[in-house]
């Protein structure tokens, strides 16, 4: 908005439910969302135009668009946190069954102790082979 307007000043507010110019287009009160508080523009252009019905139109686009794309954000970050938890599950049932054919199919009965004795350790048995 600042870009697109220039206005000489921001500020919160919380006089306004809708997206409306005010005070003969001095002013452009830009409603709130979800993601952001009542904003008040004043003066577009650095003071030298009026703010228009337009720009009202442009500013509850905006605003709209400006929420969707959090929106998406949101659901995109959220989505990828859900697939990488399901990877480490799905890495660690793997590890944990290979290692627990590797400990039921050992040759001898030395592998097969070292092993179901030893979890959360790194030994080396000798098989014999």
């Amino acid at each position: 908005m600042t870009t697109l307007f220039s206005p000489v000043e921001i500020q919160a507010c919380d006089h306004s439910e809708q997206t409306q110019v005010d005070q003969r287009g001095q002013r452009l009160i830009v409603a709130r969302n979800r993601y952001s508080a009542v904003t008040q523009l004043d003066y577009a252009e650095n003071g030298t135009r009026l703010f228009t019905t337009e720009d009202e139109k442009l500013a509850q686009t905006l605003t709209f668009l400006f929420e969707r794309w959090y929106d998406f954000h949101d659901a995109y970050f959220s989505g990828q946190t859900q697939e990488r938890e399901r990877i480490r599950r799905d890495l660690h049932d793997q590890v944990g069954h290979k290692l627990l054919s590797l400990i039921y199919t050992a040759k001898d009965d030395n592998s097969r102790r070292a092993g179901a004795g030893n979890h959360g350790t790194t030994e080396r048995v000798d098989t014999g082979a």
